[in-house]
């Protein structure tokens, strides 16, 4: 009876080491955007965009590649976090692009799973800054074509719940 409890329990042990590397695999498979937290005193003054009421304050660089865009992010915690403030999974941050109509063209998180855990929106402590970097390659996700050339919109979102931050602000889009 005792050899077959060992045997039990050996293979418990085997199944944890098991469902603790696939929830690594899963995790860093994830493909989140780039992100680094940076203490208040290497911040340039000249990034805020939101009122200072605002918990965070989120700016947006959009830089044109030699093919598609990057989108620099940066969040700076302004005030305390609103209590019971959380991110659901983790997914930080989505990037969106769409049209003047609101049709949706390209998610950063499109095709992507997220970790199913809560965590605190970073950064946490007041007058630090987290950056996030996203690349798009210039193709709608709908048809997975080139998007043509013409007025977009970028929507930053960081999904707090129960309330998240929104920016949006239109670019001109070369087609490259």
């Amino acid at each position: 009876m005792n050899s077959i409890s060992n045997s039990i329990s050996t293979i418990r042990q085997a199944v944890a080491c098991v469902a603790l590397l696939c929830g690594v695999i899963a995790i860093a498979s994830c493909g989140k955007p780039q992100q680094t937290t940076i203490p208040a005193d290497t911040a340039t003054a000249a990034q805020a965009q939101k009122p200072a009421s605002d918990p965070l304050a989120i700016t947006l660089d959009v830089r044109t590649r030699t093919v598609g865009l990057e989108f620099l992010v940066r969040v700076e915690r302004r005030a305390e976090a609103p209590e019971g403030e959380y991110l659901p999974s983790g997914e930080n941050i989505r990037i969106e692009i769409e049209n003047e109509l609101g049709e949706e063209f390209w998610s950063s998180s499109a095709g992507k799973m997220f970790t199913q855990a809560i965590s605190p929106v970073e950064p946490i402590r007041v007058g630090e800054f987290a950056d996030y970097r996203e690349y798009w390659d210039g193709r709608n996700t709908i048809t997975g074509g080139r998007l043509t050339q013409g007025r977009y919109r970028v929507i930053v979102t960081i999904p707090a719940q129960p309330t998240p931050y929104i920016i949006r602000e239109d670019f001109t889009w070369s087609g490259n």
